[in-house]
């Protein structure tokens, strides 16, 4: 049952909401927290993202509204940890007013919970049972408690070497492009000013990194 509805949920994720319907809508957008993940999305989790059934008591659905990188208003889902899931919903309510443009939104389970693979595809997702690459220490995107926007071209940086390696055009900061993550815009103050810490201010920076 979702505890936030501001438009009926009339399309399938991840596609184009037609014109029709949002003339029709007072607000053009939707943004729903689930509290609990619906049983066939944890089914079809379970042994990609997820490790067992159990884990999914921590984790809320969340599907927001955004623009993507034509210009055309799509919805898309995220899982993220219960506690900070109306937070996401509230933050990717401000990105998409503020029309900053997001590549694609989908579960990383579309990619067999393959970060490069998400990586390479630009797209933004949170959460991911795994370790941190290169370590066996477990990442905070286990407990979703991190989300990662428009990873491609706001790689980590990590002496010198982009990952995903098809960001490396995207590391010199003081260039402009679309979906790029800068200190003081609307992206970074949505997350900052809710006291989430950005991956971008790390001595090895992950500029798409939020975390909380």
């Amino acid at each position: 049952m979702p505890e936030i509805s501001l438009l009926p949920k009339l399309i399938m994720e991840n596609t184009i909401i037609p014109e029709a319907v949002l003339e029709e809508t007072t607000l053009p957008y939707v943004f729903e927290v689930y509290t609990d993940i619906p049983e066939d999305m944890v089914n079809s989790m379970l042994g990609k993202s997820l490790p067992n059934v159990e884990f999914a008591i921590t984790l809320s659905l969340v599907t927001v509204t955004y623009i993507d990188y034509n210009g055309d208003t799509k919805t898309g889902d995220m899982v993220v940890h219960k506690d900070l899931a109306e937070e996401v919903a509230e933050i990717f309510e401000e990105i998409y007013l503020a029309k900053f443009p997001i590549a694609n939104i989908e579960l990383i389970d579309k990619y067999d919970a393959d970060d490069n693979l998400s990586m390479i595809n630009n797209n933004t997702s949170a959460f991911n049972y795994r370790l941190i690459s290169g370590t066996n220490i477990i990442s905070n995107h286990s407990y979703g408690r991190c989300i990662d926007i428009n990873p491609l071209v706001n790689p980590h940086v990590i002496n010198g070497v982009a990952y995903p390696k098809e960001g490396s055009a995207y590391i010199d900061r003081s260039l402009d492009y679309t979906g790029m993550i800068k200190e003081g815009d609307v992206v970074y103050n949505a997350f900052i000013s809710r006291g989430w810490s950005w991956g971008g201010h790390w001595n090895s920076p992950d500029y798409q990194h939020f975390e909380k």
